[in-house]
């Protein structure tokens, strides 16, 4: 048996496009992958707190999953997950003001691990807030505003140089990458 194309117009794009006889599509392959998309995410958005407690307890029950997602998450996502930093610092803040409150005792641990493990960056941090002052100005951008200092290189505790807070993260997390 032969099958038969007939030629439709998509009600979306009104594009003219093939299509078998016993086929009920109303839209054109593009406007059907659109459509589909949009009915998944219209479906997603109605059932949304479902499926936010089904995936909450799904995670509740295998923390391992939970933590193995977010980091293949991250890494394959790094610009929205930069973005949704940026828009949202304020709540990150407040996350972490809270998180440092209720665990004084895990920060003061953690503080005092990172000195044990790193004695050249506080000897080199020392001597420099005693005997260096800051210049007026960010080094890189002249900004005026939380001024920090910046060692490039800790084996050499007096070359410092004056950043703002912002190029100072940015240099940080170059280095991390």
């Amino acid at each position: 048996m032969e099958k038969k194309y007939n030629k439709k117009e998509c009600i979306r794009c009104k594009s003219i496009f093939e299509i078998w006889e016993c086929t009920r599509s109303e839209h054109c392959k593009e406007c059907r992958i659109i459509a589909r998309k949009e009915k998944e995410k219209e479906h997603y958005l109605k059932h949304r707190e479902n499926t936010l407690a089904r995936e909450r307890r799904r995670y509740e029950k295998n923390p391992e999953r939970k933590k193995k997602y977010s980091s293949e998450y991250r890494i394959k996502n790094p610009e929205k997950i930069r973005k949704w930093k940026e828009e949202n610092i304020e709540k990150i803040r407040e996350k972490d003001r809270k998180w440092r409150n209720e665990n004084k005792d895990k920060k003061r641990r953690y503080s005092r691990e990172w000195s044990r493990k790193n004695p050249e960056k506080i000897k080199a941090q020392n001597q420099a807030k005693f005997h260096i002052k800051l210049k007026d100005k960010c080094e890189t951008c002249n900004s005026v505003e939380k001024l920090e200092r910046h060692h490039p290189d800790y084996s050499k505790p007096l070359e410092v140089i004056t950043l703002c807070k912002k190029c100072h993260m940015k240099i940080h997390r170059r280095r991390k990458e």
